[in-house]
């Protein structure tokens, strides 16, 4: 039988699993009929197995592992603090979205799973489906390594505090303060950052 802590991490990586992969579709990222006559789809189908599919239950499998004989007890702040960390960990699976930005915008020159070497004056119509720069258009993709990167981070964070809170305990007090004055000093800088060059 599941504990507690499972079954509600099941349930919001499962509803948070199946929105990342319905928005995945303008990607085209499992061209199964294609695999055969296309390098760059036989490519993505490979990429999109990883990171959509492989990563992301490897992921679900080691906090669900984790989580086994935890229950849900709301009567102190560490049960609370606890309960947080368990559904802040099912935003885990987003990591694996945006490192698929990161692919995507790293694609633009290595033209290893979308097309761009055929676009002229940026229209790509006539490779269609394959092309990197109508996605790109279509999708408003921004290629900020930087952002896509903290994003992976800041998804991944949850779960690093919460095997450091079940297994731990002792060290947990001294890591969520350092990890919640970093994450509070990038946020300045980010703010501080927006101030300066944007207004």
């Amino acid at each position: 039988m599941f504990s507690d802590a499972q079954q509600v991490f099941m349930l919001f990586y499962a509803v948070l699993y199946g929105t990342t992969l319905s928005s995945m579709n303008g990607f085209f990222p499992f061209p199964w009929g294609r695999i055969f006559e296309n390098n760059k789809a036989r490519n993505r189908l490979i990429l999109s197995i990883t990171f959509l599919n492989f990563c992301p239950i490897i992921y679900f499998f080691l906090v669900f592992y984790l989580l086994k004989e935890k229950t849900f007890c709301l009567n102190s702040f560490d049960q609370i603090i606890f309960s947080f960390l368990v559904i802040l960990s099912a935003l885990g699976i987003f990591a694996f979205y945006r490192i698929y930005h990161i692919i995507f915008c790293l694609d633009r020159n290595i033209n290893l799973f979308w097309s761009n070497n055929y676009c002229r004056n940026d229209n790509c119509c006539s490779i269609g489906k394959d092309c990197w720069m109508q996605i790109k258009r279509k999708r408003d993709i921004y290629c900020d390594y930087f952002g896509h990167l903290f994003a992976v981070i800041t998804y991944l964070i949850p779960s690093f505090i919460l095997f450091i809170f079940i297994n731990k305990p002792e060290i947990y007090n001294i890591v969520f303060l350092s990890v919640f004055i970093s994450l509070g000093s990038v946020f300045l800088f980010l703010i501080l950052y927006f101030i300066f060059f944007y207004f």
